[in-house]
Formats: structure tokens, C-alpha cells, sequence
């Protein structure tokens, strides 16, 4: 299924808060030891480090990327969307496996938050791409008028050098038939 392209400005209110939620999710799993209950318990300690630390820098990434107006801006959402989404993703498939279907309730906002984020990098791609066609557009018609413009000197050139060479070639035959060459039709 073809993205179209994204339209970015102004950043969504509701993006930005839960990009800011994600990171805050992310802190507390690095900073907290987790209650027995989550899903983060039954992770090896390494695996919520790295689960934290991919979900906070991913949200901060995309949040200053929207706030970057520029294509490094778009390319910097682009990562941390991608960041965000496998992280998120992740998780959700993990909470469906160990837990089974009786998480699928509260995992399903995750799982279609993390495939937004990817939805997100598919839009930017498709903008860059977009961007990216209309310039090489724009470049093939300045070309294609260039050449036209190069075109049609070298013609002139040419009708000049013709013009040259018949004045030349009248010039010689008045001065073989005693004509002359002068202003006024008189030989001096």
C-alpha cells in the first residue's frame, strides 16, 4: 500500500504528548525497579534497559525532528519514529506471547501505537520522495531550456556565419567584376 506524502506542520498535539508519555515510560523503567505484575518483570533486567532506553531516545528523536523544519529534521523524525515503532511493536508482540490472548485488550493500543510510528516513517519517506521527484523535474526542465536556449544560439551562430560568408562571397565577386566595394557604388 503506497504512503502518501506526510503533511508536517504544525506537529500534532496529540503525537507530542504521547511521544512525551513514551519517553516518561521509558525513564521510569530505567529508573524504577518494575512491579511484579508488568510485563517488565518477566523481562531479564538488560531487556527493560534496553526496552527503556530505545523508547525514550526514539521519542525524544522524533520530537526534535518535528520541532526541525528542515529535511534533517525529517530525516531525525524518521529515526526516532522507526525507534519508537520496533521498540513498541516489540514489546506488544512479547506481552501477547507470554501473557496470550488475555493481553491482547491492553497491548492492542501499544501494538497500534508502535505501527503508527512506522505508518509515520512511511509518510516522511514518501514526502522525501516526492520532494525529491519534483526537484528532478524542475531540474530536467531548467536543462531542457538550457539546451533549448544553447540550441538556438548555435543557430544563430550558424545564420551569422552564413550571412558572413554570402557578404564575403559578394564582397569578392564586386571586387573580380571591378565594382567595388564602397558605400556610395562608386570605385575609388
Amino acid at each position: 500500500m503506497p504512503f502518501k506524502p506526510a503533511a508536517r506542520y504544525p506537529a500534532d498535539p496529540r503525537a507530542v504528548f504521547i511521544l512525551a508519555l513514551s519517553s516518561f515510560s521509558g525513564l521510569t523503567a530505567l529508573a524504577f525497579k518494575v512491579a511484579p505484575e508488568s510485563l517488565e518483570a518477566v523481562l531479564p533486567r538488560w531487556g527493560v534497559i534496553l526496552w527503556g532506553i530505545l523508547l525514550s531516545v526514539g521519542s525524544v528523536i522524533t520530537l526534535l525532528g518535528m520541532a526541525r523544519q528542515t529535511v534533517n529534521g525529517i530525516i531525525t523524525e524518521q529515526v526516532g519514529s522507526v525507534m519508537v515503532g520496533v521498540t513498541t511493536v516489540y514489546w506488544a508482540v512479547l506481552a501477547i506471547r507470554i501473557l496470550g490472548s488475555s493481553a491482547l485488550q491492553d497491548v492492542t493500543i501499544i501494538l497500534a501505537w508502535g505501527l503508527a510510528c512506522l505508518w509515520r516513517w512511511g509518510q516522511l519517506q514518501a514526502l522525501i520522495n516526492s520532494s525529491h521527484k519534483r526537484g528532478k523535474r524542475k531540474a530536467a526542465l531548467e536543462g531542457d531550456r538550457l539546451y533549448e536556449a544553447e540550441q538556438s544560439i548555435h543557430r544563430q551562430v550558424a545564420i551569422d556565419q552564413a550571412d558572413s560568408e554570402e557578404q564575403n562571397a559578394m564582397d569578392r565577386r564586386d571586387d573580380l567584376d571591378g565594382t567595388g566595394g564602397g558605400t556610395d557604388g562608386a570605385r575609388q
